[in-house]
């Protein structure tokens, strides 16, 4: 469980998957055969035994977040989106600025009027992903010293066991990629166990097309509960996926 917590907590956004790889190597270096890491980010890891059956298994590394386009007079950072947000789950969200010089955390909140003051024409307003701001809590010129356009930003959730259940940020697709280096741990009947983590989702797939070749992929990947009532009344048919 150590292992999912420290992939979920960490930070990954799409094209800053560093933290990421990095767990990865360490885990699988002593188990297998060859790590390479090409121009997208993808990362190959393969586990060779001679005679036996090729296995693939890929999913992607990276996580949803945001990326800083603007640092105000008053420290206030400004986001560009990676990935799709919802913004009523952004409200009073924890996030971590990943800053070259180390991690800052900081409260994200949309530039909109607290309930108690809201006019008619003020609650009817939806938030969006440009109204949010994130303050660290820090002077401007620290900010602005610190914080460059381009850094990366994440949510920051602690890893949570709820009963028989955890809880964190990027459960997709980190879970996916826990399986898979538990999966190439413990292998022993596969001549060669090749394992992919996709940095792009569509661009990647090409980059998969040639390690595929008479190799059973597998492909990891979440999807929605469908028991959650009463957002999917309707669905006949939906499946936590790891196959």
């Amino acid at each position: 469980m150590e292992l999912l917590k420290e992939l979920c907590e960490a930070s990954g956004i799409p094209g800053f998957e560093g933290r990421i790889r990095d767990i990865v190597r360490r885990e699988l270096e002593p188990v297998v055969d060859e790590i390479t890491v090409d121009a997208m980010g993808n990362m190959i890891c393969v586990k060779q035994k001679s005679g036996a059956r090729k296995v693939m298994i890929a999913a992607h590394m990276d996580e949803i977040g945001f990326m800083v386009n603007h640092v105000g007079d008053k420290g206030w950072i400004r986001l560009i989106p990676l990935g799709g947000h919802d913004p009523r789950n952004m409200v009073a969200q924890r996030v971590r600025v990943c800053a070259e010089d180390g991690d800052l955390v900081g409260i994200m909140y949309p530039s909109l009027k607290p309930p108690h003051i809201q006019k008619e024409s003020d609650r009817n307003k939806k938030p969006e992903v440009s109204d949010f701001v994130v303050d660290l809590g820090l002077p401007a010129e620290t900010v602005k010293e610190k914080v460059k356009i381009g850094t990366p930003v994440t949510m920051k959730q602690d890893f949570l066991e709820l009963g028989d259940c955890v809880s964190c940020k990027s459960m997709d697709n980190r879970v996916a990629v826990y399986v898979m280096i538990r999966a190439m741990q413990a292998a022993t009947k596969f001549g060669l166990r090749l394992m992919r983590l996709q940095h792009h989702r569509k661009r990647s797939g090409y980059v998969a097309q040639p390690l595929v070749q008479r190799a059973l992929p597998l492909m990891l990947g979440l999807l929605l509960i469908p028991h959650w009532p009463p957002i999917f009344r309707g669905f006949r048919s939906m499946n936590v996926l790891l196959s």
